[in-house]
C-alpha cells in the first residue's frame, strides 16, 4: 500500500507551463489549465468534407468473405484470453485499477463473466457509463521535470 501511495504521489502534477510560457504553480491554476487544454484538444472541430472525401477514397471498404466470417463469429474465452496475454503488463485496462496480470492470473475464475460482458457489449452495441470513462496520464516531455 505504501508503494502504491508513493507512486500515486509522484503522478500528481504540481507545476505546469501554459501555452504562453507562464509557469503555473498554484494547484487550482494547474488544474484549470489542464481541463481547458484537454477540452480544447478533444473537442470536435469543423471537418473539411472535401479533404475527408479525398482521403476516404483511398480506402477499400469491402471485407473479404473470410474477414466477414471472422468478424461475425461469436467471441470465445480463448480469443479473449489471447487478447489479455498480448496486452502490456503493469497496465490497468480500466478505471478499477486492476492490472492485466490480475485478469491473466485469475482467468479460470473470471473467464465466464468476461465472456458474458463482452458478448453483451457486442450484442447491444453499447458500453456502460463506467466503461466509457478513461484516465489520461500526463507524461512530462523531458527529464527536466518541474
Amino acid at each position: 500500500i505504501a508503494k502504491q501511495k508513493d507512486i500515486t504521489q509522484r503522478k500528481i502534477i504540481t507545476k505546469m507551463i501554459n501555452s504562453e510560457g507562464t509557469m503555473l504553480t498554484n494547484f487550482s491554476d494547474v488544474q484549470k489549465y489542464a481541463v481547458k487544454f484537454y477540452k480544447t484538444l478533444y473537442s470536435s472541430s469543423e471537418i473539411n468534407n472535401e479533404k475527408q472525401a479525398f482521403f476516404l477514397s483511398f480506402l477499400n471498404n469491402e471485407l473479404t468473405e473470410e474477414d466477414r466470417n471472422i468478424l461475425s463469429a461469436p467471441l470465445s474465452k480463448n480469443e479473449l484470453y489471447k487478447i489479455a496475454r498480448n496486452m502490456a503488463l503493469n497496465k490497468t485496462p480500466g478505471v478499477d485499477g486492476l492490472p492485466v496480470e490480475f485478469y491473466i492470473e485469475n482467468w479460470d475464475v473470471i473467464s465466464d463473466d468476461i465472456l458474458a460482458l463482452y458478448s453483451t457489449i457486442l450484442q447491444t452495441g453499447s458500453l456502460s457509463v463506467s466503461q466509457r470513462r478513461g484516465i489520461i496520464t500526463i507524461i512530462p516531455k523531458s527529464n527536466n521535470t518541474l
